[in-house]
């Protein structure tokens, strides 16, 4: 049997960008995810302008950009957002990026079928109802979990299982 073997740059397809991460300017199911948030529900609607910047911010400090200096970037296009709030976005954000790719590799490969959610510990009760439980490639729960209340986030990965 072959090791497992993830392709870090898999060839260009809808959604995803040259480093092999989702593309979350995809507005749409970018702008989903974070609807589903509950500590965005005591917030005002984002605008499609917002969600943008978010996902430019999140390439940009995927990409290997300095903090400082997206933290300025995140002043300038999120005029008016809580810097709290701005933060917990910009997590999230990574962590939804690196998930989406995790699930596409694990989906290109021969080997993957299914995965199961690692949550650190301790976690919060919504990661603990998902950790270890297993899921096929399909019908993964999105991360990060909608309703983690862990601080500064969910830090929940997917583990792939072959199948």
């Amino acid at each position: 049997m072959s090791p497992l073997t993830f392709n870090p740059r898999p060839e260009r397809r809808p959604g995803i960008d040259p480093v092999g991460l989702p593309n979350p300017g995809n507005r749409e199911a970018y702008a989903r995810h974070l609807a589903t948030h509950k500590y965005l529900t005591d917030v005002p609607q984002l605008t499609s302008d917002q969600v943008s910047a978010i996902g430019v911010l999140v390439s940009r400090l995927i990409g290997g950009n300095p903090m400082r200096e997206v933290e300025r970037d995140a002043e300038r296009l999120l005029p008016g957002l809580d810097c709290e709030l701005r933060d917990g976005l910009l997590h999230d954000g990574i962590i939804w990026c690196l998930s989406q790719a995790d699930l596409a590799n694990f989906r290109a490969s021969d080997v993957v079928k299914f995965v199961t959610i690692d949550s650190p510990i301790p976690c919060c009760p919504a990661c603990s109802k998902t950790h270890n439980k297993r899921f096929t490639l399909d019908e993964a729960t999105e991360l990060p979990l909608a309703d983690c209340t862990a601080e500064p986030g969910c830090r929940c990965v997917y583990r792939p299982v072959a199948g």
